[in-house]
Parts: C-alpha cells; structure tokens; sequence
C-alpha cells in the first residue's frame, strides 16, 4: 500500500496521546527561543560535533549479510509476529568502520513499502553506506502507540537488537525518523533510550516527549499543515477542537534542552527558512526547517496537489546520518 501523506479519516485516534503529551509536558519557551546571531550552516542538516567511539554491533563479527532491499522480513516480538524492510549496502561494513543505522518510521495508515516508495530512504541510505530498517507499524489501519512503554516500544528496541545482532552497524551512530505519527514514536522511542540514539529526524511533527538530555535533532514542518498545524494555538485535523502547541515552541523545548542561546534564521531556498540554534551544549544542534505554504507531507516526495516542495527532507535525513561523528 501507498504512503499517503494527507490523511482526514481517523488521524484524531492517532494523535490524541501525542497532543496531550505535547500540551502537557511542553517546557520551552513561548516564542521558540531569543533571535540571535552566530555561526551557523546557511543549508544541509546539522553537523553533529559531540565527541563518539564507533561502538561495532556483535553482527561485525558474523558473515557479511545479504545486500540490497529485502521486504517483508518478520521479527517475533514476545510471541507476535512483526514485519519490516532492511535495506543494506552492497559494500559490507567492517568492525573497524561499522555502518549507522537509520531506523525510518512511516506515518499514519501507511506501511514500510509505502514509505520507501514514497522517501526512497532505504536505497538513498544504503547508497551513502547506511543500514536502513523500515518497520511496519501495527493494527488496522497500521499506526503507532505513541505513549510508549507497549508492543510497539518492545518491537522497536528489539529490532534494533536484531538488526545489530545480524548486520554490521554502529550503536554509537542509530538515527531515528519518521513521518506524523512515525516521527511523534521516533521521538517517543529516542527519548526512552536516549543512551542508544545519536540523533532524530522528523518531519511534520517533533513536540519534545519526555527527552531529559540535549538531543540532536532535525525537524521539518510546512506552515500549511492542516494535520498538525504549524501555528502555536491552531486547531487541526489531528484533534478537532483542541489547541495545539506551535512548530517554533516545539522547537523551543528542544533549544532549552539543549541549553541554547538564541538562533538565527536563514532563507535557504525560495519558501523554506533554516533555523538554526547557536551554543548549544555538548556539540547539540537543534535545527528547523520551515516550508512555507507547504502542507502534511514528506517535502521532496508530496503527491500532485498537495504543495510539493523542492526541499529534499530525503536528503536531510542522511545529510544528517553522514554528519555523524564514527
């Protein structure tokens, strides 16, 4: 099935929890934090400085794996059986120069050959070197349960156990991304294991839920998100009826976390704006991308109609990967 990336039915059960967290748990400041002024990457994705040993997974020491895409895998997860699509570079890693790992979550309704159809995440990632596992998400139609602490928790860090247990990757370099719904779990997961995830990407959502310590992060929002609007108090598709915290107080919470001070926006192309925050601690960067006019969608990859974007979130996500210190 397809990924869709503009959903009206059945997008509320999906987001409710992570509204609420949102509301509940947001601790930036009100306006994102202070405009300032500073060195900063006038395009690209943030460049990671803090200091990390390559930390070679125990599949460094087995037989190289399979390249290429393979589809459809299925990882038993406490008696439940769990599907996902790995894909891994034609050249194999070694334990002296292991591969990160990009674990990429798809969004509401949507499913693993969906989201590399729609990101080309998988055969773009391997391409630069990476191992990259897209999971299915769970249920009718296929999401996932934000909160935390469930099947969906338990299959993620299993995943990335057996990934690790079977391909040759560095657990000091694992990214975490995903779209709407896949980016609140990406978030949800990373902040629960924050010891094991070097950075995290979104696109169209990043309310901070639960991180305790300055992250890393790339998020991407377009200001006409009708699912999850941009604007601090609007009201979307995703909750009818209840407020929801704006893109730049998200954005804020990560800044504070992360021990900021101040940012500096950048027009990097015709309709897109880079922030970028300046002094964060721990070589910490906290980076958004504002895509004007532009809705709930993957920018680089929107379906005709519904304001494609040039930007290329795709390339983002593993400029971001790159960047990684290994």
């Amino acid at each position: 099935m397809r990924e869709r990336t503009r959903r009206r039915r059945g997008l509320g059960t999906m987001l409710l929890a992570l509204a609420v967290l949102a509301a509940c748990g947001a601790t930036g400041d009100a306006d994102g934090g202070a405009s300032g002024t500073g060195a900063g990457t006038a395009s690209g994705a943030p460049t990671s400085t803090a200091a990390r040993a390559a930390a070679a997974s125990t599949g460094c020491a087995s037989g190289a794996p399979t390249a290429g895409r393979r589809t459809d895998l299925v990882l038993d997860v406490d008696g439940t059986a769990r599907t996902y699509d790995l894909t891994v570079p034609d050249a194999p890693a070694a334990a002296d120069e292991p591969a990160p790992l990009v674990v990429a979550l798809h969004g509401f309704a949507g499913d693993a050959g969906g989201f590399e159809v729609l990101t080309g995440i998988g055969e773009r990632g391997a391409a630069q070197g990476a191992v990259v596992v897209v999971p299915d998400g769970a249920g009718t139609p296929p999401t996932w349960a934000v909160p935390g602490d469930g099947s969906d928790e338990a299959f993620l860090e299993a995943l990335v156990d057996h990934v690790g247990a079977t391909t040759c990757v560095d657990l000091d370099r694992v990214v975490l991304t995903g779209f709407s719904a896949g980016a609140a779990m990406a978030i949800r997961h990373a902040c629960s294991h924050e010891d094991q995830v070097a950075a995290i990407a979104t696109v169209a959502v990043e309310f901070a839920l639960g991180c305790t310590r300055p992250t890393t992060i790339l998020a991407i929002h377009g200001t006409a998100d009708e699912a999850v609007p941009y604007q601090d108090g609007a009201i979307g598709l995703s909750l009818p009826g209840v407020p929801v915290r704006g893109t730049e107080q998200n954005i804020g919470d990560w800044a504070e976390l992360a021990g900021c001070d101040g940012h500096e926006v950048t027009e990097v192309t015709t309709g897109v704006d880079r922030w970028d925050h300046l002094g964060c601690t721990d070589g910490t960067e906290v980076v958004l991308y504002v895509v004007h006019d532009v809705g709930h969608v993957w920018p680089g990859a929107a379906p005709e109609g519904e304001g494609r974007s040039e930007l290329d979130a795709t390339g983002l996500v593993l400029e971001l990967v790159a960047d990684l210190p290994g």
